[in-house]
């Protein structure tokens, strides 16, 4: 069974390696008052997999929202913390990062307008801007995102369109020069729910294909991306019992000996307390 999800705009307005917002799509369950992520490397000795901590993320939740980030060694021990502030509309409207020792990192300021966001502004440690992106908005959708440096020259921008239904059809990214980085195209099952997600280079041509598949509860299992009609990499995410992902573990798919095998490369666990 798979059941009818809502994606925003901004989740999906972004290009990586691994475009799907996982978290978006799967959405967080529950009165949870703070989730804790370990991120695990992953080797192999003798034919066998070994993991080992490799960071550690805590997200504390205040009132529904989340209020504080805090980055650790495997060790516990903090590296840096990322406070969330709100404005009277209950939007996000700054982070503040600062290192172990209290000394600022870097921040960040939103501002907004009838409900929706217009810009975002980054400053380094000094309070210099770093960089600042601006929001356009057609039909209460957003259209454009621009990104600015410091001095205000143009980085990149990327322009998207919507289906007759109000969801994501396509994502163009373009360099300062107007020329085309990368595309993104988005096909959506009849009941409305992500399917898949297709690349194209600067050039148009096929690049990969994110493949989505749900389990019998409508929760996203499993994305699958495909190169020229290949597998080359599954990503499972499995869920605790209130629904909450509890881990992804992502897997290189290659030809070797003569069959395909499955390599685990990297493994992300989640543990939640809930008020």
């Amino acid at each position: 069974m798979k059941k009818i999800l809502c994606i925003g705009a901004a989740a999906l307005f972004t290009f990586s390696a691994f475009s799907v917002d996982i978290f978006s799509v799967a959405g967080k369950k529950g009165n949870i008052k703070s989730f804790t992520q370990t991120d695990y490397t992953v080797t192999t000795k003798f034919g066998n997999y070994f993991r080992t901590p490799a960071a550690k993320t805590t997200h504390n939740f205040t009132d529904g929202k989340e209020a504080e980030e805090i980055h650790l060694t495997p060790r516990d021990v903090v590296i840096r913390k990322v406070i969330w502030n709100y404005d009277e509309q209950g939007n996000l409207s700054e982070k503040v990062c600062s290192n172990a020792e209290n000394d600022l990192e870097w921040k960040t300021a939103m501002t907004y307008k009838d409900g929706v966001q217009q810009d975002h502004s980054e400053y380094d440690s000094t309070g210099s801007l770093k960089n600042r992106t601006i929001y356009t908005y057609q039909d209460n959708l957003l259209i454009d995102k621009t990104l600015y440096d410091g001095d205000g020259a143009l980085v990149e921008k990327t322009i998207c369109t919507y289906t007759d239904t109000g969801k994501i059809a396509t994502l163009c990214n373009y360099i300062a020069d107007g020329s085309l980085r990368e595309k993104q195209t988005y096909a959506y099952t009849v009941e409305g729910v992500l399917d898949a997600i297709t690349y194209y280079d600067k050039d148009l041509q096929e690049s990969k294909i994110e493949s989505l598949r749900y389990d019998e509860k409508g929760l996203l299992a499993e994305v699958t991306t495909y190169e020229n009609d290949k597998v080359v990499k599954r990503t499972l995410v499995k869920y605790e019992d209130k629904g909450n992902i509890s881990r992804i573990s992502e897997y290189n798919i290659a030809d070797k000996f003569g069959t395909t095998v499955n390599e685990l490369i990297s493994i992300a666990e989640f543990a939640y307390e809930y008020k």
